[in-house]
């Protein structure tokens, strides 16, 4: 970057590529992290995505439980 100021960077999540100036690079990422980065998901937001299934789950809770 010192050498060229000028350079731009591209970052490829999906192709897995860093793409500087006229030269690409390849990396690797785990697939789950992949996800939660191209989905803009957290712990809460992958939670969130069940929520149908935990609402059925917690409604056939004893009422006791609630």
């Amino acid at each position: 970057m010192q050498a060229n100021p000028g350079i731009t960077f591209e970052v490829d999540l999906e192709a897995e590529v860093v793409k500087a100036g006229d030269k690409s690079y390849s990396f690797k990422i785990d697939a789950f992290r992949r996800h939660c980065m191209l989905n803009g998901l957290d712990s809460i937001g992958l939670t969130l995505q069940h929520e149908g299934a935990i609402s059925a789950y917690e409604n056939k809770l004893p009422a006791f439980m609630n």
